[in-house]
């Protein structure tokens, strides 16, 4: 449980990154299908630079995923695993959600 907390599953890309290219619509249709308690966001890297310094994300290169169980802001799980919505499914199941 989270208090009450929306948890949160980010995506931080780049429109100019074609790994990014390639995930988005693997991530739309995850974020599509999913029924569990959370919400998606995606953040792309030109649109918002100071999140992007914030979080450090040019330090692990994009596309990068976290998850935030409470809300986006506190603590968080960075997704290391693979790219499809199954390997998601199983991240999320992972991780309570």
């Amino acid at each position: 449980m989270n208090g009450g907390a929306s948890s949160e599953f980010v995506l931080f890309h780049s429109k100019t990154c074609p790994h990014c290219t390639r995930f988005l619509p693997i991530w739309e249709a995850f974020c599509n299908q999913y029924t569990g308690p959370c919400v998606f966001k995606d953040f792309e890297a030109s649109a918002n630079p100071d999140l992007f310094n914030l979080h450090k994300i040019y330090e692990y290169g994009v596309p990068h995923m976290r998850l935030f169980p409470t809300g986006m802001g506190g603590e968080y799980v960075i997704y290391g695993g693979g790219r499809t919505v199954e390997d998601l499914n199983a991240f999320m199941s992972t991780n309570n959600m």
